[in-house]
């Protein structure tokens, strides 16, 4: 314990507004908190690799007695838990885990915000299948902070296919989500990731960045196997909606129709497009 305090002493002299920040995140109230999440995604936003680290030490020395009764922690067998230290969740995740079961909103939708951040930075500090949890989350607003931050943490681990296969399925589920604003906002992320990849590899002239457009073909073929009848309703839906409103057009047909021949999942998922955008009013573009 005093090894403890004297780390806590020595970050808080060091780095004084960032280790108030991180320790009133555990504060007992709620304003508090949310106050403290809120202004480290301030400081973190922009914030170059160096400082970034020194936040990630400060988290560290505040979370240190979190690691050490992990650490100590017992199984009803009497044996430990971990094995070693390096199955420990890192301190960051404690930090925002603890966090996300909040019995605020407010504070568990800063939280997932925090969650975006530290996730973008290592993959060590974000639980995406927790983040992905509080898209089902009572709250319009954290549905609506989950399904941005899970989208987006997609994005930028294009390469990960348990990830690609989790937001793909959070967001396209809650197209059929009770709140009008949660379903508009997942089927402009549908559009975003999705429908318009896809009319750029389908109607990329040729002679083009022909490795680019075999990744972004590859992305779009792998989310095409993640569909099971419920989530290709759902995709339906998002077309609907975005053709409803204007977002989709003559080129999107084109692109569907062009894209049939790359596998037998793609030209189920074409036709079945098709058929939707036909049946919302769109005869004329798809004929």
């Amino acid at each position: 314990s005093s090894r403890l305090a004297a780390a806590h002493t020595a970050g808080s002299a060091r780095q004084p507004l960032i280790f108030t920040l991180v320790d009133r995140v555990k504060d007992k109230v709620p304003q508090v908190r949310k106050a403290a999440i809120k202004g480290l995604v301030s400081a973190l936003e922009g914030a170059g690799a160096a400082y970034v680290a020194e936040v990630v030490r400060v988290v560290e020395t505040v979370y240190a007695a979190d690691t050490a009764a992990a650490a100590a922690a017992v199984g009803e067998n009497g044996l430990p838990m971990f094995d070693s230290i390096d199955h420990l969740e890192h301190p960051v995740m404690t930090m925002v885990l603890n966090r996300l079961s909040d019995d605020k909103p407010s504070v568990r939708s800063c939280a997932i915000k925090l969650a975006e951040f530290f996730g973008s930075v290592d993959t060590s500090y974000c639980d995406f299948e927790a983040v992905a949890t509080m898209c089902e989350d009572l709250s319009v607003s954290v549905r609506r902070q989950a399904i941005t931050t899970i989208a987006a943490l997609g994005r930028k681990y294009a390469d990960n296919v348990e990830l690609q296969e989790t937001w793909l399925q959070c967001v396209l589920s809650r197209v059929k989500d009770n709140e009008k604003s949660v379903q508009s906002l997942c089927a402009n992320i549908i559009n975003e990731n999705f429908f318009a990849p896809l009319a750029q590899v389908a109607l990329a002239p040729q002679g083009g960045n022909e490795s680019e457009t075999a990744a972004v073909q590859s992305r779009v073929l792998a989310m095409v196997d993640n569909l099971d009848l419920l989530l290709l309703s759902c995709l339906q839906q998002a077309a609907a909606m975005l053709m409803e409103a204007g977002q989709l057009t003559q080129s999107f047909t084109d692109a569907l129709k062009a894209a049939i021949p790359w596998s037998s999942h793609m030209m189920t998922v074409s036709w079945a497009l098709l058929q939707e955008v036909a049946a919302s009013g769109g005869k004329k573009v798809v004929s």
